[in-house]
């Protein structure tokens, strides 16, 4: 039997955090975070609702804007598959300065601390502290 995706490879887990949330699922997400919630969801959560923005601002400079092109964009070989590789995307097209670029990474590096780490971290810890300050 002929495959039906019409040229679409299946959805891996991996695909996951590359799929546009409706305006519902943001909305929800947002909620979520409000909430008082473990410093690791707090980092991990935050970084995905500041993602999910600039993933929109990005998207308005892009001639193309189907979901198709933005997919191939954000691929993990495409040339903005990670959030690091959005925000200097961001900043070369002069979506954010010098000041919002640095923040965005503050954000990008905590929130890989929090993900990463095998100690429970939380943001009253020194070298979390000392990025947030910088």
């Amino acid at each position: 039997m002929a495959s039906r995706n019409r040229g679409k490879g299946k959805l891996k887990l991996r695909d996951l955090s590359r799929l546009r949330p409706s305006t519902e699922e943001h909305n929800k997400l947002a909620e979520q975070f409000a909430r008082y919630q473990p410093p690791i969801v707090t980092a991990i959560l935050g970084q995905a609702l500041v993602e999910n923005e600039l993933d929109q601002l990005l998207r308005t400079h892009f001639t193309k804007r189907d979901d198709d092109t933005w997919a191939k964009l954000t691929d993990e070989k495409g040339p903005l598959a990670t959030f690091c590789s959005k925000i200097i995307a961001a900043h070369a097209f002069g979506i954010c300065n010098d000041v919002v670029r640095d923040c965005l990474n503050t954000v990008r590096q905590i929130r890989n601390a929090f993900a990463h780490s095998k100690k429970p971290l939380d943001f009253s810890h020194e070298l979390i502290v000392k990025e947030l300050k910088n």
